[in-house]
């Protein structure tokens, strides 16, 4: 059976004119996202959880190819819509950790640029995971953020 899949969201070199908190609110609103969850705010300096920006907790029935096509829209719409300069560009980056200890990583934007390859990869793997993986280890994530005090829940 099916599980939901706890996804870690992270943004690196955003441009400047990159509203954060719009774009933390646009990805909350991806079709499949059963909950998400954003890092709660502490005093400067003081580290209360992983590099995460976000949390998104997937819905078991959910298609993975349509959150993946969601997640790089967004990419492509709020970020490319920005000039950034340079060599480096602005990267979502995507992280799951499957009961078997292992770490699986997705990107979009710097090291990732073809869609339909990210498409596959994503939807194909999370899949993969869902089927595979232990639904009590996925429900024990999604308990674990809202007990840790680190998140805090998006509308």
């Amino acid at each position: 059976m099916p599980s939901s899949i706890v996804l870690g969201v992270s943004f690196t070199n955003l441009p400047k004119e990159v509203d954060y908190e719009e774009l933390k609110s646009t990805i909350a609103l991806c079709p499949g996202v059963k909950n998400s969850y954003a890092l709660r705010l502490t005093q400067l300096g003081v580290i209360t959880g992983p590099a995460f920006d976000m949390i998104l907790v997937l819905q078991a029935a959910a298609s993975m190819a349509v959150i993946a096509d969601y997640l790089w829209r967004v990419y492509k719409r709020v970020v490319s819509s920005h000039s950034n300069k340079g060599t480096i560009k602005a990267e979502f980056h995507f992280v799951i950790h499957p009961s078997d200890g292992t770490i699986i990583e997705f990107c979009i934007g710097n090291t990732q640029v073809d869609k339909e390859s990210f498409v596959k990869y994503f939807s194909n793997t999370v899949t993969s995971i869902q089927n595979n993986d232990d639904s009590k280890y996925w429900e024990s994530k999604a308990i674990d953020i809202t007990r840790s005090g680190g998140w805090v829940r998006l509308p």
